[in-house]
């Protein structure tokens, strides 16, 4: 007889029990919590911090749990957006009619945050000049805004 099921790796799907593993720990933390504040009585901390919406946080939980019930991305869709992550959008720069265009592969700011170091290899912080130039003046504009609405307000 064929098996009208079958699975690449059966053991795996002890790892599914995980799931249900989490609803109940999650929903013994949540009346723990509930328990706790109970028994402690309103302290200055809840008077100063405002009530938060619990519902968006039992959301929270709830949509991360569903996520690991899907699919994940196939291998080659992960690495065509990686790719496209580290490519510049900046259209590349004229050159000679006897040169041919270099594409040099300028290292990107905020992709590389976390490697800045690796990613920039010999250029230094030179390869992030255009990056950190523009979150400069970024960063000037919004302290102009600010300063121009403080005063306007105290009009």
């Amino acid at each position: 007889m064929i098996p009208l099921l079958s699975f690449l790796a059966p053991t795996r799907l002890w790892l599914l029990l995980l799931i249900p593993l989490l609803v109940v720990v999650y929903l013994l933390m949540v009346r723990r919590k509930r328990n706790r504040s109970m028994h402690m009585g309103k302290t200055m901390f809840d008077l100063v911090i405002p009530r938060d919406r619990t519902w968006l946080r039992h959301l929270a939980v709830g949509l991360s749990i569903l996520s690991l019930l899907t699919h994940p991305e196939p291998e080659d869709r992960i690495h065509d957006l990686f790719e496209r992550l580290q490519t510049s959008s900046d259209p590349p720069q004229e050159t000679s009619v006897r040169e041919q265009p270099v594409l040099a592969k300028q290292p990107l700011f905020l992709v590389n945050l976390l490697r800045l170091r690796r990613a920039a290899g010999a250029q230094g912080w030179s390869a992030y000049r255009e990056d950190l130039g523009g979150f400069a003046v970024g960063w000037l504009i919004v302290f102009v805004v600010v300063i121009a609405t403080a005063i306007m307000l105290r009009m």
